[in-house]
């Protein structure tokens, strides 16, 4: 008997729900809602198979979402180009639940002393490389009257 992972079924069966109902598209997003509220929402990765049982067990599986490490960031398991400088940058964003004023995310991201005005730099230089992974209507970090904030989850 094999071990199904629950989550990378459901994202196996939106994606061939979305080719059976409109043919070439692809599906994007689950959703699983229930009487209180929303319980996931969860991307659906381009490698998501058309059925959880044609899964290949030796190739390591798609991480839905955004993983970042010292050595690079991936979204949806699509590698994104951030510069090494930014990519603490990037993973204080993806952990905020809040939006973060410059001077606080320049104690979260950064080691040495930086002032904030560099900090607003490397969000503009982040913005800028993640605006050019992305087909993007707007501002992937959008800055608002308390901080700023990641678009993308």
């Amino acid at each position: 008997m094999t071990n199904r992972d629950p989550l990378r079924a459901l994202q196996a069966a939106a994606r061939a729900i979305a080719d059976h109902v409109s043919p070439g598209r692809a599906a994007k997003r689950v959703i699983v809602l229930d009487d209180v509220g929303k319980l996931i929402d969860v991307p659906v990765p381009c490698g998501a198979c058309a059925k959880a049982d044609e899964v290949d067990e030796a190739k390591p599986p798609v991480v839905a979402g955004w993983v970042v490490t010292e050595r690079g960031a991936t979204f949806d398991g699509t590698a994104v180009l951030v510069a090494p400088s930014r990519l603490r940058l990037l993973r204080v964003f993806i952990e905020a639940e809040n939006p973060l004023t410059a001077k606080e995310l320049t104690a979260a991201a950064f080691d040495r002393h930086t002032d904030e005005a560099n900090t607003r730099y490397h969000i503009r230089e982040l913005r800028r490389e993640l605006k050019t992974a992305f087909t993007f209507d707007g501002d992937v970090i959008q800055g608002e009257a308390d901080g700023y904030r990641l678009v993308l989850r």
